[in-house]
């Protein structure tokens, strides 16, 4: 009924019906053939009436002129005929289905060859990718993204990626594989940054915006998967960041910093630059708790003791506070400066206690060579070490509850220095008394 009905009207037009072939004759004899054959395809193509959709397109790609006849709607319309033919092929009929899908390829390269636009390349990529064939095509035509940059559609910078880890990175030889992951990383790193670009263009656009942010975010998580060369990233990152506008933009120096951390790649010099500059733009409790805990790791003691003071300014919670200040102890002992190490670590409380009274017991430990007037003096501070271990034993800390004791004077070091078990030895180092045992 659908063919019968489009006959009809063709006849007011065209004044003849017969056959799909008789009318190919006949519009063979009239001057306006281009659009005759157009109209042709169109009707049928809406009707999906899609044998006879491709031979009137076929038509019309023989008879219109290449810069009238032939539009992006034209082209268009023939991948859309194609895929219904190929749709309509059974999966086993592999012969027929590789024959529409060459047919397919081809109308897009005409399309291409007409317009010269690189997005033509990306649907005729993204197309072979779906069938997952002529992947060698596959791999130059996605090149393109690289001419459209921040205006490629976040759906390819995905699906690009997508093709190069399971074609390229997946299937390289062992001997090669450390190279394909270097070129992974730079085409995520690259593609990021066309995300990113585009990010910035559509402030705005609130769909499109969130579009290119779960394509960077896709990138940013497949990419960190791969990462085996911590130095080789940090290089490469630091390549890109020598751009000052991207050193001065947040979404770069956030986005590099969260793929350090789950690279585990923190240890890196750009790490801890990134983290200056990203306390620049929020120099929240956060912020100097983080950079604070990087300069630490570099044994960049005064810096983080200076972050440390930072944090304390704002009004944290208890839970933080405890542990800046517990991490303030950790720094003094690590700068030899077991008295305010100590002082730090006695005013922790709460899950953090068990360890900071454990630490008050190593600075007691670390004096015992100069807290003192005599050998028995500077060995009862062992006793007073013991106390803390104790202390934070009960709090949960893991360790031995005896544990100094045998570094602490001995019986007969007690009888010869006249004193006697239980009896009180008053450390002026740290202002406390503790028991002989």
């Amino acid at each position: 009924m659908k063919r019968s009905a489009i006959l009809i009207a063709m006849l007011v037009n065209l004044t003849f019906a017969a056959t799909p072939e008789a009318q190919a004759d006949r519009l063979l004899d009239e001057p306006t053939k281009c659009e005759e054959y157009k109209s042709l395809y169109y009707q049928y193509l809406k009707n999906d009436m899609n044998e006879d959709a491709r031979t009137f397109w076929l038509l019309a790609y023989q008879h219109c002129d290449d810069n009238v006849g032939k539009d992006s709607i034209f082209f268009n319309n023939g991948t859309i005929i194609y895929g219904r033919l190929l749709d309509a092929v059974a999966l086993e009929d592999f012969a027929t289905r590789a024959a529409v899908i060459d047919s397919i390829s081809w109308l897009y390269d005409e399309y291409y060859k007409a317009f010269n636009h690189p997005l033509i390349q990306l649907k005729h990529a993204n197309f072979l990718k779906e069938r997952e064939v002529h992947l060698d095509r596959q791999k130059e035509l996605w090149k393109a993204i690289h001419a459209l940059k921040a205006d490629t559609p976040p759906i390819y910078l995905m699906r690009y990626y997508q093709f190069f880890l399971k074609n390229e990175l997946k299937t390289a030889p062992k001997d090669t594989q450390n190279d394909k992951r270097k070129e992974g990383i730079g085409i995520m790193l690259q593609l990021a940054d066309y995300a990113n670009q585009s990010i910035g263009m559509n402030e705005e656009n609130t769909k499109q915006k969130k579009a290119y942010q779960k394509a960077k975010d896709y990138l940013f998580r497949s990419g960190a998967q791969i990462v085996n060369d911590c130095e080789f990233l940090a290089q490469e990152i630091e390549q890109i960041m020598l751009d000052t506008l991207k050193w001065k933009n947040q979404e770069y120096v956030n986005d590099y910093l969260t793929l350090l951390e789950a690279t585990n790649c923190t240890d890196a010099p750009i790490f801890s630059k990134l983290q200056e500059q990203l306390l620049i733009f929020d120099p929240s409790a956060a912020i100097n708790v983080s950079l604070a805990r990087s300069m630490y790791k570099k044994k960049d003691y005064a810096r983080a003791l200076t972050l440390y003071e930072e944090v304390i300014k704002f009004n944290v919670s208890d839970s933080l506070l405890n542990q800046i200040t517990y991490e303030k102890a950790l720094t003094y002992f690590a700068i030899h400066q077991y008295k305010k190490a100590f002082q730090e670590a006695k005013q922790v409380s709460g899950a953090q206690e068990g360890a900071a009274l454990l630490l008050c017991a190593k600075a007691i430990a670390s004096t015992t060579s100069s807290c003192g007037t005599s050998t028995f003096e500077r060995e009862s501070n062992y006793w007073l070490a013991n106390d803390y271990v104790k202390k934070a034993v009960v709090k949960g800390a893991n360790a031995s509850s005896d544990f100094y004791l045998n570094q602490a004077p001995q019986k007969e070091d007690v009888f010869k220095n006249q004193k006697q078990m239980g009896d009180s030895v008053t450390l002026s180092c740290w202002g406390e008394s503790t028991k002989i045992r």
